[in-house]
């Protein structure tokens, strides 16, 4: 899908997003964010969810969007916010080195071209004992992409950058 048809509809995201919200309600939840975590807030798209993400914490949480109107929105709608910044960036090259406490990323990951580059980028800015929470539509017929990465990559990628990190995986029995 083209980024230009996000920015068409950065305005009038939050009010259509019906599903995207409740599912992000839940995922909050899981991910259960602590006072001080410094937060990513993986596509962001117009900030509504950031701005919860910022009412959890008193610790930096940062919003990226590879859509510009996305970001602009997100700017507008939520300037009072001093723990927030925004910025235009592409999620499979983040830039970010143990960064990060947490990575929410909600209703986004099944339009990433290379979902493998995003987790790799992702991991890395996690800070030690970091976690990350994935919502998406997984199955194979709506979201190959995220099924095919979570099938193939993610438990390699994961163990790799915990032995990195000195952390002991999980048996896989």
């Amino acid at each position: 899908m083209p980024y230009s048809n996000f920015n068409l509809k950065a305005a009038t995201c939050e009010q259509n997003a019906l599903v995207q919200k409740s599912a992000s309600e839940v995922l909050l939840k899981l991910i259960s964010i602590q006072e001080n975590e410094d937060v990513l807030d993986l596509c962001c798209g117009p900030g509504n969810v950031t701005r919860k993400i910022a009412s959890l914490t008193d610790g930096k949480v940062v919003g990226i969007d590879i859509s510009e109107g996305m970001v602009k929105e997100a700017i507008r709608s939520n300037s009072d916010l001093p723990n927030v910044n925004y910025f235009v960036k592409d999620a499979e090259n983040l830039g970010f080195t143990n960064r990060f406490d947490v990575i929410y990323c909600n209703s986004a990951f099944q339009w990433f071209l290379n979902p493998k580059k995003t987790l790799e980028q992702c991991l890395e800015a996690l800070k030690p004992g970091g976690r990350m929470g994935i919502q998406a539509p997984a199955t194979a017929m709506y979201c190959p992409n995220f099924v095919a990465a979570e099938e193939k990559h993610f438990v390699i990628l994961s163990r790799r950058v915990l032995r990195s990190k000195r952390i002991q995986p999980e048996s896989s029995n």
